[in-house]
């Protein structure tokens, strides 16, 4: 499948005018020349897509390796079935409901995997499935750093990439809709309980945190008082 996905990237010796030229087109201009047949504009569509497409995938309760492998299937899906794409809707949409029907596929295989191995030894099957955070940390402000790990932590799956695909991603209600294959009341009313058990958690770090100032103030006048006994001593 790897070697497949490397087929469409243009080779090394390609003329630097035509990547030029490709680096211009817009995605629909691409898409419809990878109808027609171009590899060379396909990879430009994977290029353009690829660490998008990870992020998105990670959100997907997949482990690194998982998600690195289903974006690869994905784009192979997308580049075998390109005739069926609808332009009705956007590439992006298209792209990421094959990603999230084959992430869902294997979160299945893996379960009944699990259910398996449960079956054999008779005790439960330590199957890790869970993403990891493909923010940079260190690139992040305190406070969305803070939302971000709250959303990995404390957000059911379907909620992590509802949030991820509106507030990352930035998408409309509706093309996450068809995305996660809901409705929009659905959608918005994900994110809603979303959004409320992010500010619910929110608000008790805020506490924690006042409290700890708290008892660390007292503290630091507990010890001024012993200093100031100490010398008049």
């Amino acid at each position: 499948m790897e070697s497949e996905i490397r087929q469409l990237s243009p080779p090394m010796t390609q003329n630097h005018n035509h990547s030029a030229t490709l680096d211009q087109l817009g995605m629909s201009e691409l898409v419809e020349r990878a109808q027609g047949g171009s590899k060379h504009a396909f990879a430009e569509v994977v290029r353009r897509f690829d660490q998008r497409l990870l992020k998105f995938l990670r959100r997907c309760s997949l482990s690194e390796a998982d998600a690195q492998d289903i974006a690869q299937e994905a784009f192979l899906r997308a580049w075998q079935q390109i005739d069926r794409y609808d332009n009705r809707w956007a590439f992006s949409t298209w792209l990421y409901t094959i990603a999230r029907r084959l992430a869902s596929t294997h979160r299945r295989k893996l379960a009944r995997s699990a259910a398996a191995f449960n079956e054999q030894v008779g005790h439960p099957a330590a199957v890790e499935t869970r993403g990891t955070p493909d923010i940079d940390p260190l690139d992040m402000p305190d406070q969305t750093r803070l939302v971000w790990s709250m959303v990995e932590e404390h957000l059911s799956e379907a909620q992590r990439v509802a949030v991820w695909l509106r507030y990352a991603d930035a998408m409309p209600i509706g093309t996450i809709a068809h995305i996660l294959g809901k409705s929009p009341v659905a959608v918005r009313v994900l994110l809603h309980r979303a959004r409320s058990a992010l500010a619910t958690k929110l608000a008790e770090n805020e506490r924690t945190r006042a409290e700890a100032n708290t008892d660390t103030e007292e503290a630091g006048d507990d010890t001024s008082v012993l200093a100031v006994s100490g010398a008049a001593s």
